[in-house]
């Protein structure tokens, strides 16, 4: 299932979800919103503090790209995006022309004010700084992704009580049924029931500023 809703991101994946991205959030250039969240588990027994989080709790790190349709396009499960994004390593395509400018720019992913500032990762502004005008994109996109993975699967809303080798494969498979089911298209009900283009003088239909909130995950 992997290989079908999943699938390792070519130059391709991310093209097309740059064109998603202009043609429903009217962001050109933008190819994912990134964004992590901490896999809670109890006390492990011999588990390295690597994995004691600044909460106080056990946990392993899923960092996760999401396009513009709430759809998971690459996951990790420790540190090998981040490193990937610093040593730009992905197959990110290379920099084009953008809404009539004559100089290159690059396609770029989006996190919130925790991210670095990269050639490819740009940050949202920070939550203190915007009103309602939804000028932050990102992180709601990615939130309500992971929002709605722990609502489709329950078990990501409590501690896991497995052994630490196997939460990994169990994170990826839970990933990987997130695409599969079609729910991940209705995230937004109030924009999804109404997909026409945007004007060229609005970033966000006005109905978004009350539905698509930052959710606790």
């Amino acid at each position: 299932m992997q290989l079908i809703y999943l699938p390792q991101p070519t130059v391709h994946t991310w093209e097309r979800a740059a064109q998603e991205s202009k043609r429903k959030w009217q962001f050109p250039h933008c190819i994912g919103f990134v964004d992590d969240r901490h896999i809670v588990m109890k006390n492990v027994q011999n588990a390295s503090s690597a994995f004691f989080n600044y909460k106080g709790t056990f946990s392993t790190v899923l960092m996760a790209t999401v396009d513009a349709n709430y759809r998971i396009t690459s996951i990790d499960v420790g540190s090998v995006l981040g490193d990937a994004l610093h040593c730009e390593t992905l197959p990110i395509p290379p920099p084009a022309e953008c809404c009539g400018f004559t100089d290159l720019l690059p396609h770029v992913f989006v996190g919130d004010e925790a991210v670095p500032l990269l050639e490819n990762l740009m940050r949202s502004y920070p939550r203190c700084r915007v009103t309602c005008n939804m000028d932050n994109k990102g992180s709601p996109s990615s939130r309500i992704c992971f929002r709605n993975h722990a609502t489709k699967f329950r078990i990501f809303r409590k501690p896991f009580e497995i052994k630490l080798e196997i939460i990994d494969s169990i994170v990826k498979a839970g990933c990987v049924l997130h695409n599969y089911s079609p729910a991940h298209t209705t995230s937004c009900e109030a924009c999804d029931d109404n997909r026409e283009e945007l004007p060229a003088d609005q970033l966000c239909r006005l109905c978004c500023t009350r539905t698509l909130q930052d959710p606790d995950v």
